[in-house]
Order: C-alpha cells, then sequence, then structure tokens
C-alpha cells in the first residue's frame, strides 16, 4: 500500500497545480501513516473536505518525507496545519 502510496505523490508531482489534487496528495500521505485499512479512504476523504490550500512548502515537505511517517509527522505538520490540519 505505502509502495503505491509513493508512486502515486511521485506522479502526481508532475501535474499538482490542481487545489483538489494537491490536497489529495497531503490527505493521502497523511492518512496512510495514521490508519489502518478501510479506514484509509475515510480519512481521506475527511480530511480533503477540511484541508485549506496547500502550499508549496508543505507539498514539498510531503514529497520529501511521504516513505518515512515519523518525518512526515515532524517535518510537514506544522507546514501543512496552518489552514486546516490533515
Amino acid at each position: 500500500m505505502r509502495a503505491v502510496a509513493v508512486a502515486l505523490l511521485l506522479l502526481v508531482g508532475c501535474t499538482d497545480d490542481d487545489p483538489a489534487q494537491r490536497a489529495r496528495t497531503v490527505c493521502t500521505a497523511f492518512c496512510d501513516c495514521s490508519q489502518i485499512g478501510g479506514f484509509v479512504d475515510v480519512c481521506i476523504d475527511n480530511c480533503t473536505a477540511k484541508i485549506a490550500a496547500v502550499t508549496d512548502e508543505c507539498l514539498q515537505c510531503v514529497y520529501a518525507n511521504s516513505q518515512t511517517c515519523s518525518a512526515l509527522d515532524s517535518d510537514c505538520s506544522s507546514l501543512c496545519s496552518s489552514g486546516s490540519a490533515p
């Protein structure tokens, strides 16, 4: 599952101008780290409904740290939560 999320993040990196896709990318990374099983999809849906505009800094941090949940949480949470946290 994590390999699929990483591949998705890398592919989306080429086309991250759409605000909804940017939010989904960030939410997917955070939810993959914090949820298990079928709850990941629910987490992503809830997150994308609440997240404000994703900054470039947040998105870059998620791309750089998506393979390590602890780094994603410690390095990116504050960058990505300024509008409405994932």
